[in-house]
């Protein structure tokens, strides 16, 4: 289980290292005049998914959950944005657009919209593979 774990993990990881640097040159020329963060978004958290993730690519768990409390902004957030490296972000901070960011993959060439897109599955159908891999041990987990 551990092998598949691992091999799940790594194509994530590969996807999501893959759409960083797009991501941080929209993120670059969008979130500094945006007046509703997604970072403030009360239902951004890591789940188990995310979890088994980073255990896999044997990734320190982060220090805490998003928030301390409900109504607060992510713990990550700093000055200049995400203090965590894509790859150890909650999933929704991998996948989300806000409006402006996919007006602007709309303006792509049909090929970077395609390769987002692919990139996109690609992680999304691991990360439901680790879950998978996790089987009976899903429930228990999901109580931690």
């Amino acid at each position: 289980m551990q092998a598949e774990l691992r091999a799940h993990a790594r194509s994530i990881r590969r996807a999501v290292e893959e759409l960083d640097p797009w991501m941080e040159a929209l993120c670059a020329d969008t979130c500094p005049d945006c007046r509703d963060p997604c970072c403030t978004a009360g239902g951004i958290f890591y789940n188990l998914a995310d979890m088994l993730y980073l255990l896999a690519l044997e990734q320190a768990p982060p220090p805490g959950q998003t928030r301390t409390r409900t109504g607060e902004p992510c713990r990550y957030l700093g000055p200049g944005g995400c203090a965590l490296a894509r790859i150890q972000r909650p999933y929704v901070c991998v996948w989300f657009l806000c409006e402006p960011q996919a007006q602007r993959l709309s303006e792509e060439p049909g090929r970077v919209q395609r390769r987002v897109v692919e990139l996109y599955l690609r992680i999304r159908r691991h990360r439901l593979a680790l879950l998978e891999a996790v089987g009976p041990y899903r429930p228990i987990l999901e109580d931690l």
